[in-house]
This record gives C-alpha cells, sequence and structure tokens, in this order.
C-alpha cells in the first residue's frame, strides 16, 4: 500500500512539473544534495575500462559552497540553472544514478 501511495503522489507531483522521479523510494544508499543549480554539461567520460558513457555534470550551490556531482545519463531535462533543487541520488564510481529530483 506504501508502494501505492508514494506512486500515486510521485504521479500527481511529476504532473504539476514539481518532481522527477526515476524510482518511488529512496535506496538505503541514496545522498540528498539541496542548492541552486549553477551548471549542468552533458559530456562523455571513460568508466575506468575504457568504456566511453554519457554523463551530466551539474554544479549545485548549497551554503555557499559549490558542489559538482555527475550523474549517468542525459539529466539535462530534470536539471535548470537558477532553478532550487533537492536530488537524490545513488553514488557510483563514474557517477550516480537520479532517484529523485525536487524542484524548490
Amino acid at each position: 500500500m506504501k508502494r501505492v501511495l508514494a506512486l500515486l503522489f510521485a504521479t500527481l507531483l511529476t504532473g504539476c512539473g514539481g518532481v522527477t522521479f526515476q524510482g518511488t523510494l529512496l535506496p538505503a544508499n541514496a545522498v540528498t544534495v539541496s542548492g541552486l543549480v549553477t551548471v549542468v554539461h552533458f559530456t562523455a567520460t571513460s568508466d575506468g575500462n575504457g568504456t566511453m558513457i554519457d554523463v551530466t555534470a551539474v554544479t549545485i550551490v548549497g551554503s555557499g559552497l559549490p558542489q559538482t556531482i555527475t550523474f549517468c545519463g542525459n539529466q539535462g531535462g530534470a536539471f535548470f540553472v537558477n532553478q532550487n533543487v533537492r536530488v537524490s541520488f545513488t553514488p557510483g564510481t563514474t557517477c550516480g544514478t537520479v532517484v529523485a529530483v525536487v524542484h524548490l
């Protein structure tokens, strides 16, 4: 029942343009960062084994300190420059996997 409610809530918020969900519940190892998006850059990088993968580098300024996070894939549709966000993601070796982006 909780999953159904979480999915319904996510659907309602997504319909309002407030949240981009790629899952319904936060995994135990999820990290959450909040702040103002100042840079969104789509590029490719090596996965460490010689394979190139698409990533999106996003710089978020929270508490006055910039932090650049590299997300797997093209996440440009979820992040907008000069928009305050709260992003939850699971960290990875080369890039993190976005779980949820809340536009504040």
